[in-house]
């Protein structure tokens, strides 16, 4: 087995030992909801419905003004984690070129049944970090946490076929590994005693990290399902530490921030920024795109959630503490899509 350190590809160790860390590393993408599953913990259903409904979306050339303009920021990677499954975006595949050929980091999230392996070849390919979510190794429980019916068969075989293909190409770099495969597992009394084997199955060559279950969307209804009581939160979060490669969540820097939203914005189908791509709570609450250019909204979202650190101290990620909605508040206060 080896002893070399894994750390994910567009990670803020990854950037750091490479000499790329910025201020503004991350453009984070939510794309119109579409999915294939109906997890019960997904942030961006409620009650097994989209939380929203975006009529006016914007146009690839829309995002690639985004891209190019990241890039020309001295940007260095760009996130498409959905909403939902983001291949079956018929976009996103000319998104991850254009993020590619910019020199930029395309990281995609999936649930990992999509990936055939022509799909997984194109990942390689254009050089995408791939994210994958697994939260559990038994089929029944897979079963319940997405609505789905006998996908982790074919989940785990695609899995298999993204390890061969990627672990061939793995490098070294001052000491530590460099992968671009990762599996997320969200942590809920469910499957709170399969971590340790979701971690044993990542093996030396697919990064693992797990994360707390948040109360938002679907979760909300299931909340007294997914997590048994107060204590056992607490066990869940105590776990996620212990077990994720990266120490917390993936993008858990070395301020104990997580780099996404502390040196990132998310923007929507809208063109509405966000805090980050995991909840649209601040949609609307950050300006759009007509309001400020990208490196402008990101300055001003920087220094509004410098204070709120300041103020309430670091969390590992901010959507799953209670400063959250005291920003929320803040944003609604300052009427923030107004100020010039």
């Amino acid at each position: 087995m080896s002893s070399l350190r894994k750390i994910f590809k567009g990670s803020p160790k990854h950037l750091e030992l490479t000499n790329q860390k910025v201020r503004f590393n991350y453009l984070m993408f939510t794309l119109a909801f579409k999915c294939n599953y109906q997890c019960i913990k997904c942030f961006n259903l409620k009650n097994d419905l989209p939380n929203k409904v975006f009529n006016s979306q914007l146009k690839v050339e829309d995002y690639i003004h985004l891209i190019e303009e990241f890039s020309l920021l001295d940007g260095k990677a760009v996130i498409i984690a959905g909403e939902g499954e983001p291949i079956l975006n018929a976009e996103t595949k000319e998104l991850i070129c254009i993020i590619s050929n910019n020199d930029l980091i395309p990281i995609v999230y999936t649930n990992g049944s999509t990936l055939t392996s022509k799909l997984i070849d194109f990942y390689f390919e254009n050089n995408v970090s791939l994210v994958i979510a697994l939260d559990s190794l038994e089929s029944d429980k897979y079963d319940k946490l997405t609505g789905t019916s006998n996908k982790l068969p074919l989940v785990l075989s695609n899995i298999e076929k993204v390890r061969r293909v990627f672990s061939k190409h793995s490098t070294s770099l001052n000491g530590s590994k460099v992968l671009r495969v990762a599996i997320n597992a969200t942590v809920t009394s469910i499957n709170k005693a399969e971590i340790e084997k979701i971690k044993d199955f990542c093996n030396e060559d697919i990064f693992f990290i797990c994360n707390p279950i948040a109360n938002f969307g679907n979760a909300e209804g299931n909340w007294n399902y997914l997590v048994q009581n107060q204590d056992d939160y607490n066990k869940i979060k105590e776990l996620a530490i212990q077990f994720s490669d990266s120490g917390g969540p993936l993008t858990l820097n070395d301020e104990g921030l997580c780099a996404y939203s502390r040196y990132g914005i998310g923007i929507n189908p809208n063109g509405e920024y966000m805090t980050c791509a995991y909840t649209d709570k601040t949609s609307g609450l950050l300006g759009t795109m007509n309001d400020f250019s990208l490196g402008l909204a990101f300055d001003k979202k920087f220094e509004l959630e410098g204070e709120s650190y300041r103020k309430f101290g670091n969390v590992p990620c901010l959507i799953r503490d209670s400063q959250f909605e005291e920003y929320i508040e803040t944003l609604k206060l300052l009427n923030y899509a107004k100020t010039k």
